[in-house]
């Protein structure tokens, strides 16, 4: 081959290479929340899950002659969520309001199985071919459903609007009635930012959110820390749709949370001597829809190890103390959210 030759050609194969190197789109895109009332956005919803549980005061199955220490459970949920969008200010803020379709739920462990469906259209709960109507299940999805988020274009929740206290009273104690005030709810919502981008993005471009988490009650510790970082992968079509792929990843990471172990029937001291210790990863993506300004669908999985562990003395032993015993659950959840039919 002659230099003349040779020259185009190596030419040629640059231009290749850097076509190549450079993104599938160059496009920049603003991603955005949009809200057009009145609409109902329907989307349906998969999960499956194993949690291994090892523990020194497990049960055992009867037909185990040893104590394994260790237990599997198994469950699968499906449902449906249906976010109605009901006005929006000036601001491009909309105002949206939950309801939660049937729910069904599959749950094994220990050789034996149950099935559980939820029907909030009746309010009634099935479990294994029994039915029960639930006048307080009645009232609390009423509740809810009279529940308002304000969301921005960016996807920060600004403001929360409930129908007054929750209409059911739980036990004293615990994290269920911390969950069901309002006031908890507004605290969390102030500590979780946008999760979209301040700017436009294309193909490669990453952005992240951090937040700090307070824990609930009198458990003593610092906020749990959340990351998560987002990546624009793609963009193309769905259905005619522009829809923009976005990959997501992160985690939390929590220890040193102290859990108060209430008195025993024996006499002595409340031993408050438990080490809660949290750590989660997850990873997935997200379709959003440019065109419609909303997520279309999404798939992910989510990966928890809880660690429950005393941290008993020497003195509270020789007291007579009763030996907390601990527990680790490790947790893993692959789910899938897609669109409903209305």
């Amino acid at each position: 081959m002659t230099a003349r030759r040779i020259v185009p050609a190596i030419a040629v194969a640059l231009l290749v290479l850097l076509a190549a190197g450079k993104p599938v789109s160059a496009e920049q895109v603003l991603l955005r929340h949009k809200f057009f009332p009145p609409r109902d956005l329907v989307y349906d919803f998969w999960a499956s899950g194993t949690a291994t549980i090892s523990g020194s005061a497990l049960p055992t199955p009867a037909r185990q002659q040893k104590p394994s220490g260790r237990q599997v459970v198994q469950q699968t949920v499906n449902g449906c969520l249906v976010a109605r969008i009901e006005s929006v200010d000036g601001d491009g803020n909309g105002t949206v309001t939950l309801e939660l379709g049937r729910l069904g739920i599959e749950m094994s462990a220990m050789g034996q199985s149950a099935h559980v469906t939820l029907d909030p259209a009746q309010s009634t709960i099935e479990a294994d071919g029994e039915v029960m109507a639930l006048a307080e299940l009645q009232q609390v999805l009423r509740w809810l459903e009279a529940c308002k988020l304000t969301i921005s274009p960016r996807g920060k929740v600004l403001a929360i609007s409930v129908p007054g206290p929750v209409p059911i009273q739980p036990p004293r104690g615990g994290l269920l009635p911390l969950m069901l005030r309002p006031e908890r709810w507004e605290k969390l919502l102030e500590a979780t930012p946008a999760w979209l981008p301040q700017r436009p993005v294309q193909v490669s471009d990453r952005w992240g959110v951090r937040m700090a988490i307070p824990i609930p009650g009198g458990f003593a510790g610092q906020p749990a820390n959340i990351s998560v970082r987002y990546t624009l992968e793609r963009i193309g079509q769905i259905e005619g749709n522009r829809i923009a792929r976005i990959g997501f990843e992160g985690g939390m990471t929590q220890s040193g949370i102290s859990v108060p172990v209430p008195r025993g029937p024996t006499r002595g001291p409340a031993a408050r001597n438990l080490q809660l210790a949290l750590d989660e990863k997850f990873s997935g993506q997200l379709y959003f829809d440019l065109d419609s300004g909303q997520l279309r669908s999404a798939r992910g999985n989510i990966t928890m190890t809880v660690q429950l562990q005393s941290t008993q003395t020497q003195e509270q032993s020789e007291a007579g103390q009763q030996p907390v015993p601990d527990f680790q659950t490790e947790f893993n959840l692959h789910f899938e959210v897609f669109p409903g039919k209305a």
